[in-house]
């Protein structure tokens, strides 16, 4: 097979297309390009969604982290602002 240049809008969605049923081979034949190459492909992909999924646990568990901590500081700044009313 001669060397075909896909572009990532065109492997993701290849990719989107084989999790959504369509045959490998079909969508290998409409790219020009060997099953290995997918294979590769999503390889990557999957690695990225990885990385991708990691990112947002940790942004959640520092969000959380900070809702907490603000909720501590309001608290305490209601109990400051209650004593020195009194």
């Amino acid at each position: 097979m001669n060397k075909t240049k896909v572009n990532e809008a065109a492997m993701m969605s290849a990719i989107k297309a084989s999790e959504c049923g369509k045959r490998v081979s079909e969508i290998c034949r409409e790219l020009g390009v060997h099953r290995s190459t997918f294979y590769l492909w999503k390889k990557k992909y999957l690695r990225i969604r990885e990385s991708e999924q990691n990112l947002l646990n940790k942004q959640e568990a520092e969000n959380l982290r900070l809702k907490q901590q603000r909720s501590a500081l309001e608290s305490n700044t209601s109990i400051i602002a209650k004593l020195l009313l009194s």
